[in-house]
């Protein structure tokens, strides 16, 4: 019910009230804290970047300026620390690991990672520096199709590199593949996806992906997600890859524009991006119009309170200007 709030739907200057939409709301706050991948992949807008160039860094007086923000309403959800980076490429990770276990002791700090770097000493600096959660993605070569015994390879290799044993959770020939690691001294689990039928589309970057079709589905991750690209831009979700052209315009802002995460947040952009995607229907904003990303279905009646909460703040909206 948090997503049908009126604030949430215009633009709010007051630190005091957006500070506590904010801590309502929002359940994960995503920060890429560089920009260098070291892999290629046909189904990633990064295999068309220059993301294996030289690595750019999150500003730093900008990431502690967001742990600062968080620190001030105890935030104690969830924090990523990747998008469309690799966070093992660099071993600054620790450092920000570090930082915001120190500065928030209560939140989940997680990140995705492709695992090259990955091996048994990692592990154990990764659990000092105060990780919670690892998802290892397992990915083939570029020109590789979906294969489960290369799949299976891949990760024999990654339990000989780290010393751990994988447990099957969920197996789908030919299309997905999710093993746990339960004596891992945190949360860590690989999974491998036939990304070409079943990935996302980025938004549109990617149309070699064969599930994507107009969206309807309304989204939720611009209500419940906070998002950082390394560059200090504010995006309205994880599905938006500033480095290439047709995503450009998508930003919020640069967060030095906005004087604390939590005006960002409330902003009128945001606020334009949540109300065309609360309710059931076709979407007004690029790229929402035909991304893939958790595209799901809803009950009759879900549809219609969502659609008919959006009609009653869209007449809001109406009245107040």
């Amino acid at each position: 019910m948090d997503i049908f709030r009126p604030d949430l739907f215009r633009e709010l200057s007051d630190k005091e009230a957006s500070k506590q939409v904010f801590k309502d709301v929002v359940q994960e706050v995503q920060i890429e804290v560089f920009s260098y991948c070291n892999r290629h992949c046909a189904y990633c807008p990064v295999a068309d970047s220059s993301r294996r160039g030289a690595n750019h860094l999150l500003d730093i007086d900008l990431f502690e300026r967001t742990l600062k923000d968080l620190a001030e309403i105890g935030y104690d959800r969830r924090i990523g620390l990747n998008l469309y980076n690799e966070p093992l490429a660099d071993l600054v990770i620790l450092d920000r690991i570090s930082a915001i276990r120190a500065a928030l002791p209560e939140t989940q700090i997680y990140f995705y990672s492709n695992g090259d770097y990955l091996d048994a000493e990692l592990i154990k600096t990764l659990k000092k520096a105060g990780l919670d959660e690892l998802f290892i993605s397992i990915h083939l070569s570029s020109n590789q199709a979906y294969d489960d015994s290369k799949v299976r390879s891949a990760l024999e290799k990654l339990a000989d590199r780290t010393g751990l044993e994988f447990i099957d959770d969920q197996f789908v020939p030919g299309q997905y593949l999710r093993a746990k690691a339960p004596l891992a001294p945190f949360s860590l689990e690989a999974f491998a996806l036939n990304y070409l039928e079943n990935g996302q589309d980025r938004g549109g970057l990617m149309d070699n992906i064969l599930n994507a079709n107009e969206r309807l589905s309304p989204c939720d991750r611009p209500f419940h997600n906070f998002v950082v690209s390394y560059d200090g831009t504010v995006v309205p979700c994880c599905q938006i890859f500033v480095d290439r052209e047709e995503h450009s315009a998508h930003g919020i802002g640069h967060l030095s524009s906005f004087p604390d995460i939590f005006r960002a947040y409330t902003s009128a952009a945001m606020a334009s991006w949540r109300l065309d995607n609360l309710g059931r229907g076709p979407k007004d904003h690029e790229p929402c119009s035909h991304c893939s990303d958790g595209d799901f279905e809803l009950s009759d009646e879900e549809i219609e309170l969502r659609n008919k909460a959006k009609q009653l703040i869209v007449a809001d909206l109406r009245n107040i200007s």
